[in-house]
């Protein structure tokens, strides 16, 4: 059972790395799995009931001021809970509920629970609100969010999905950041972008974010089959756009030390390709570290390794105006402290760029 177990979960990750590149979060069970990460969505059902109260049973809420979290990042939803029990956000009912969670394994397990829902819905409307559509693109919203904020490829868990969040909510976290009530964003991106929308344009986004109108159904004519093909099939080439997320895991690292190891270089020399090719995007260096050790040790270590990234990054021609860097310490796991497994995975420096990477694709018409 165990062999099998470790096949299948094999299966999956290789399936996950060809597609990558290519995909959106969305339903199906790999892309599923991706926002699940670490947690027990079985065992979090049952955990969550306090919180289904509010955010509903599957995660879809029905009050405006209150997060749908239906199809949400686990990892996002980890890092929002982690900042309520620090007191880095705070709000009148969460901050409450969020300290009944004390057990790390149900946070998780919580967690992965409303991660693996379906994807909140947008609600039907007649309106487009191609005003807000086009404030979403022209802001860059779609950089870290994702199309129609329906959230960006596998690795991203830093920004939250954000197509079909209730209007009124996502008014008040634009506000929220416009005057600083929050600053919990990673990216240090919201609070300047915040403050450079008007109510006006505010308005617009959220409205377009939470009332998107799905699309028709597309109808499939019966085709005329003809006893002869007589002209060639044309060849269409198809130009996919994806984002250019990169990860340094610990292991690359002296053992607790902010040097960079060889093989760390060879990953960075991609990025620094992508960044002179595409010169505007901003580059945000994160690093982090496992539970191990003091808070001002794993403070000063994680903001050293994202500075290391950095100083190589300058080596190589990148302005230095470009690049900001972070230090979260042991603030935003993306897997348990509790095994060895899960701290190699949290000991890490993340690098998330706007870069986006072209590739052609060949599509040939069927007959």
């Amino acid at each position: 059972m165990l062999i099998s177990n470790k096949i299948r979960t094999a299966t999956v990750l290789m399936s996950v790395l060809l597609i990558a590149n290519l995909s959106h979060a969305g339903d199906d069970p790999i892309e599923i799995s991706q926002r699940i990460s670490s947690g027990d969505p079985v065992a979090g059902k049952e955990k969550s009931t306090l919180c289904q109260g509010c955010h509903g049973e599957t995660g879809i809420s029905i009050m405006p001021n209150i997060p749908n979290l239906a199809g949400q990042w686990g990892a996002y939803i980890m890092r929002e809970l982690r900042d309520f029990w620090s007191g880095s956000r705070t709000d009148p009912i969460m901050t409450d509920m969020a300290g009944t969670v004390t057990s790390m394994t149900d946070a998780f397990d919580i967690s992965a629970y409303f991660a693996s829902q379906p994807q909140m819905p947008f609600e039907p409307t007649t309106n487009d609100n191609e005003e807000g559509k086009r404030l979403y693109i022209i802001y860059r919203c779609i950089s870290c969010h994702g199309e129609e904020g329906r959230g960006r490829p596998q690795n991203n868990p830093i920004f939250p999905i954000i197509g079909g969040q209730h209007k009124e909510y996502l008014i008040k976290q634009l506000d929220d950041f416009r005057t600083s009530m929050r600053d919990t964003d990673m990216s240090g991106t919201m609070p300047i972008l915040a403050k450079r929308l008007s109510a006006a344009e505010t308005d617009a986004i959220a409205d377009y974010l939470s009332s998107k109108k799905p699309p028709d159904p597309v109808e499939v004519a019966v085709p005329i089959i003809t006893p002869v093909v007589t002209s060639a099939i044309p060849e269409i080439w198809k130009t996919l756009l994806s984002d250019k997320p990169m990860m340094i895991e610990g292991t690359n690292f002296v053992t607790d030390s902010a040097k960079l190891k060889i093989i760390a270089y060879q990953q960075l020399n991609g990025l620094v390709e992508f960044a002179k090719t595409y010169s505007e995007p901003v580059i945000n260096v994160v690093g982090h570290t496992d539970s191990t050790g003091t808070v001002k040790h794993n403070e000063k270590l994680s903001l050293a390794r994202a500075e290391s990234v950095k100083a190589y990054l300058i080596k190589q021609a990148i302005a230095a105006d470009r690049i900001i860097v972070k230090g979260e310490a042991a603030n935003s796991p993306i897997a348990d402290n509790k095994t060895i497994t899960g701290r190699a995975k949290n000991r890490r420096v993340e690098i998330r760029t706007s870069i986006r990477e072209e590739t052609k694709v060949l599509v040939t018409n069927l007959p």
